[in-house]
């Protein structure tokens, strides 16, 4: 089990995921972010929930990575995960992160 990300500095944007818990991030996203710095870091966050969406989720971050540019995040529903590869890549299309 890896507890700890090897040359952090050399990622620019960070993909970061998190189910929705009492209409925020899960605690051990929270560790993760007070645990680096996310000066000049993109991240781009996906939340899944099921019915809450994204809370308080993005929010939280932009208050825990101050110094981070945090992009639109995306809910997806928990029990319609199998399903939401065209939900991503709309996403992510809009995000300008693919094409």
């Amino acid at each position: 089990m890896k507890t700890q990300v090897k040359d952090f500095s050399q990622y620019d944007i960070i993909y970061l995921g998190s189910p929705n818990w009492w209409n925020t991030i899960a605690p051990a996203v929270m560790t993760f972010l007070e645990s680096y710095n996310f000066e000049s870091k993109t991240i781009v966050p996906f939340i899944t929930h099921e019915g809450s969406r994204l809370g308080a989720s993005v929010r939280d971050i932009e208050k825990l990575v101050p110094k981070a540019t945090v992009l639109k995040g995306l809910p997806i529903r928990g029990s319609s995960v199998d399903s939401a590869e065209p939900d991503v890549k709309r996403w992510l299309k809009e995000l300008e992160m693919i094409k």
